[in-house]
């Protein structure tokens, strides 16, 4: 949830709230790792579209590097501790290599249940050490039945021991990476733009 109600935010608000501390947090640092955008069907496989024609992410990999996705889709209810979501996404990774791209030939999959229970939140998370090197493809199918367009987010990072990084991604969206506990009401979000190129950092 990006709407101060998650626990983070709220933690970090009331230190300004209660105590006068000023919680700075970078407006968000994952533009170059980013995808955003509406839930699209248009042939109604339930596969997303990521562009007209295009139900793929694909993505650089080297073998060795760990390899970590998020995707988590606006469903949070009203408490964001205990969401309850009843709409339900998975995540797909399909290994260079493949020809047959089907949720059975997926090398990695997170395909947690959202059926509605408190704990059950709008979020499927992938961790996995990237087996060979080559171009991967990222894909997400919805499995609830009837139409849906949830604004879905994915996240997408290359690691090794020296952090995280962003991977060659086919596709970005630099709008929306505000990250937690940025969006909190009592903490100051900041940026860097570079006045001489017009583009942010």
């Amino acid at each position: 949830s990006l709407d101060g109600a998650g626990r983070f935010a709220r933690a970090a608000s009331r230190l300004y709230e209660e105590a006068g501390i000023l919680y700075i947090n970078a407006a968000g640092n994952e533009q170059q790792s980013y995808w955003s955008g509406r839930f699209t069907d248009t042939d109604g496989d339930g596969y997303h579209e990521f562009a007209p024609d295009d139900q793929l992410l694909a993505v650089h990999w080297t073998a060795g590097q760990l390899l970590s996705l998020r995707l988590n889709w606006d469903d949070w209810g009203e408490n964001p501790e205990l969401p309850g979501t009843d709409q339900d996404y998975d995540l797909y990774v399909w290994c260079p290599g493949t020809t047959v791209l089907t949720q059975d030939t997926a090398c990695l999959a997170a395909t947690d249940f959202q059926q509605g229970q408190p704990a059950h939140q709008p979020l499927e998370e992938l961790m996995a050490v990237a087996p060979v090197t080559g171009q991967y493809q990222v894909g997400v199918r919805r499995f609830s039945p009837g139409p849906a367009n949830h604004r879905l987010r994915l996240l997408v990072q290359l690691c090794d021991a020296g952090g995280c990084d962003a991977p060659s991604m086919e596709y970005r969206e630099r709008s929306g990476t505000l990250s937690h506990p940025a969006e909190g009401r009592g903490v100051l979000a900041v940026g860097a733009f570079d006045a001489v190129r017009g583009d942010y950092e």
